[in-house]
């Protein structure tokens, strides 16, 4: 019983830390989200699926436009990608992929 309450606080601490981590990297307005990239078009768009089946759409800004080759290998391996973006009025500016 003792150790299932450390691994609760233990889980809920690294949480806590990963969700700082992308505000001290990215800013509080970041969002996040966990999947695959399905496709990447001409115009620097991503056609993104996330773990649960959902399926965005984000245009590249700010230092995701540097990552091309590191795109195109996550589409090729077909590699889990987390997709750090900024909903604005119409579109989900992607900012960041890893």
């Amino acid at each position: 019983m003792l150790s299932a309450f450390f691994t609760i606080i233990i889980g809920a601490t690294i949480l806590e830390t990963q969700s700082i981590g992308t505000q001290i990297t990215h800013g509080n307005k970041v969002e996040h989200k966990h999947g695959f990239i399905l496709s990447k078009g001409r115009v620097n768009s991503l056609v993104f699926k996330t773990d649960n089946g959902q399926v965005m759409h984000f245009l590249c800004a700010k230092r995701c436009l540097t990552e091309v080759g590191h795109i195109q290998r996550h589409i090729y391996e077909h590699a889990p990608t987390d997709v750090y973006y900024m909903p604005t009025e119409d579109t989900l500016a992607a900012i960041d992929v890893d």
